[in-house]
């Protein structure tokens, strides 16, 4: 029977990780809404501990192309 990290074909999931973070005043600009730089801190968060996962090692961004900010992010 395979493990809970293993799919039937034998290879490994792909790692995941969720977040959880409440935007609070220093957090956001006189809108109300997230600071861009504060977002992409959370997703490069994210993205490390899932790249560490699968690497089993210590793993860098390297670089992030693009991102687009769609919506805005409200506090609280």
């Amino acid at each position: 029977m395979p493990s809970d990290a293993a799919r039937a074909d034998g290879h490994a999931r792909p790692p995941h990780a969720r977040l959880q973070e409440i935007v609070f005043p220093d957090h956001a600009n006189h809108l109300g809404t997230l600071f861009g730089g504060q977002a992409l801190a959370w997703m490069d968060k994210a993205a490390f501990i899932a790249a560490s996962r699968h690497a089993r090692r210590t793993v860098v961004t390297a670089r992030s192309e693009q991102v687009d900010f769609r919506r805005p992010i409200r506090q609280g």
